[in-house]
């Protein structure tokens, strides 16, 4: 498998976070993508021809969202440590921004090679700038991949909202859909069944 990322800069998944806290997981995000995804925004997502009513899941809010998501109250989470179906196709998104700095989101297969997650996942909402390299690593359990060799990359990206308003109505196209450079989803499973 061909990486996207250099050989003399390399990505080091770590258990505590380092630095600034955008980092995550990652000790070092300074690689750079040989080959970089290329990027969809997309303006009528009845293109995909995608089942159901068609009707947006937005929450009811009024007030602006903050910069930062926080979790309001006690953290009562409880960590998922199955590699079973339904949780398998579940897995994290590893991103280096425009700027070179690591970040990381959550997605799902919905495909062998697809994955659903977040425009905020693929674009800074802040700088509107989209990301270098991202990689899609299927059913962590305790920040572990199964295998190494599941981990997938990003070849297009196809995105709701490249947040130019500046608005909470940007965010009712938050959404992104990844092609994968691998059928991981054979081995993993998809949450979305297609026919």
């Amino acid at each position: 498998m061909k990486s996207i990322f250099t050989s003399r800069q390399v990505i080091i998944p770590c258990i505590a976070t380092i630095g600034v806290g955008i980092l995550g997981f990652w000790a070092s995000v300074s690689a750079k993508p040989q080959t970089p995804p290329s990027f969809t925004k997309v303006e009528n997502p009845g293109e995909f021809k995608l089942e159901g009513k068609g009707e947006p899941s937005v929450l009811n809010q009024k007030e602006k969202l903050p910069g930062r998501r926080v979790i309001l109250g006690s953290d009562d989470r409880i960590p998922m440590t199955s590699r079973d179906y339904p949780w398998s196709a579940i897995g994290k998104i590893e991103g280096i921004g425009a700027d070179g700095g690591g970040y990381s989101c959550t997605g799902t297969l919905i495909a062998e090679d697809v994955v659903l997650t977040n425009a905020h996942c693929v674009v800074n909402p802040e700088t509107r700038k989209v990301s270098q390299a991202i990689a899609f690593e299927p059913n962590l359990v305790n920040g572990i991949v199964k295998s190494k060799n599941d981990v997938a990359y990003a070849t297009n990206v196809h995105y709701g909202t490249d947040f130019q308003n500046g608005d909470l109505a940007d965010y009712a196209n938050d959404w992104a859909i990844l092609k994968l450079n691998k059928p991981i989803g054979k081995k993993y499973g998809r949450c979305i069944n297609a026919g």
